[in-house]
């Protein structure tokens, strides 16, 4: 029996190994175009087709997503608070009376454009929301 919990659980840290690691160069390639002075990089499988870095930029922690093919499908960034467009802020406000955002994130991405993400909590209640620049939100 410890033989095979030992078994089990040696499987699932490899797998779960091989889902870090060293991307494409295509995508290493285009994620130097682009973030050429990014630090602390880190790397990670997405599914199948997908890889994601997290890393520093600009002072910011951000993260990107490549297809593996190199295309690039989406960046995150955290904000301050501070950052956000007085629609959005004005947008939670109304939309979410009694909450209160915790975290801000902008985010562009191929299949929306530039977002800004949301965390909010209300007492021991969190839910996140993603709305346009505009103040709309986004349901995905």
């Amino acid at each position: 029996m410890k033989k095979l919990v030992f078994l089990v659980l040696a499987t699932a840290f490899i797998s779960s190994y091989s889902f870090a690691g060293k991307p494409p160069v295509a995508v290493e390639n285009a994620f130097k175009a682009k973030f050429p002075s990014a630090t602390k990089v880190n790397w990670e499988k997405e599914g199948s087709m997908k890889w994601e870095a997290e890393f520093m930029y600009e002072g910011s922690k951000t993260k990107v997503m490549y297809h593996e093919d190199g295309t690039w499908l989406k960046t995150k960034k955290d904000i301050s608070l501070s950052d956000l467009p007085s629609n959005v802020t004005a947008a939670v406000k109304a939309k979410y009376p009694n909450w209160i955002i915790t975290k801000a994130e902008k985010s562009e991405s191929v299949k929306h454009g530039l977002l800004y993400e949301v965390d909010m909590k209300k007492g021991m209640e969190r839910k996140d929301a993603d709305f346009k620049e505009d103040g709309t939100v986004v349901e995905d």
